[in-house]
């Protein structure tokens, strides 16, 4: 779960100093809020090396190197640009941890795929990227604080080790009476996991991906490879994404 705002910046300054780690960031939807939060902290020099705000598309290319076709076929908007921003702000500034930003705050420029409220938030570092989707209903503003709260949530869980690595699950599923597949049971990390309810469903590049809550209450997102039928599990889903 999300730490209050007024934690985070405190939270991963101190464990960025802990770690003698370096870091670096990348909004777009946001305009500067995560570094200015970060940059709030005394000392923060000590651990944060800068950022690009690059607004529009053709910033991205230029200082982030986001690739032109990536954009085209995905979107500024897309857990795709996302994890090209972070690798791009880590290469630029030299920072051991990248993190990035992108999203829709509103009130308009939303479409049926991608709502008023889509974010994407991304993580590079030397030991892997992760990736985390949200949807807000707020107004613009508060579409923007809640993105830079799960910016730095997503840093705070990579520094104390609690992120979920993009890995491949075995998955039972079933066609419901739409004839859409609907994952039953999952077995990851050693443990069969039986899902007792599935949320939000949606296409996303050549996946398509599922909220579920399995036993005990826990939240996964599940990813389908249409191509190669493969699942994964890319993280534990956030409670606040919309279902």
């Amino acid at each position: 779960m999300l730490q209050s705002k007024e934690d985070l910046e405190i939270t991963v300054g101190r464990l960025l100093r802990q770690k003698g780690l370096s870091l670096a960031v990348a909004e777009s939807c946001t305009g500067g809020l995560v570094s200015h939060r970060i940059t709030n902290v005394p000392g923060s020099s000590d651990y944060y090396r800068g950022s690009v705000t690059a607004y529009a598309c053709d910033v991205k290319e230029m200082l982030l190197r986001v690739r032109r076709e990536t954009l085209a076929e995905y979107g500024a908007v897309s857990e795709q640009t996302a994890r090209e921003m972070a690798r791009g702000v880590r290469q630029a500034t030299g920072a051991d941890v990248g993190v990035a930003v992108t999203g829709i705050a509103g009130p308009t420029g939303g479409t049926a795929e991608k709502p008023v409220g889509l974010v994407h938030v991304a993580l590079a570092a030397a030991d892997g990227e992760w990736a985390e989707r949200h949807v807000w209903d707020g107004s613009r503003q508060a579409n923007k604080a809640q993105s830079a709260d799960a910016a730095l949530d997503l840093l705070r869980r990579y520094l104390e080790g609690d992120v979920v690595r993009n890995e491949l699950v075995v998955v039972e599923a079933c066609f419901d009476t739409t004839g859409e597949v609907a994952p039953r049971r999952f077995e990851w990390q050693g443990k069969l996991h039986v899902v007792e309810g599935v949320g939000r469903r949606w296409t996303e590049g050549g996946e398509t991906c599922f909220n579920v809550m399995a036993t005990g209450g826990r939240l996964y997102q599940l990813r389908l490879d249409r191509a190669t039928l493969r699942w994964a599990v890319s993280r534990e889903a956030s409670p606040r994404i919309v279902t």
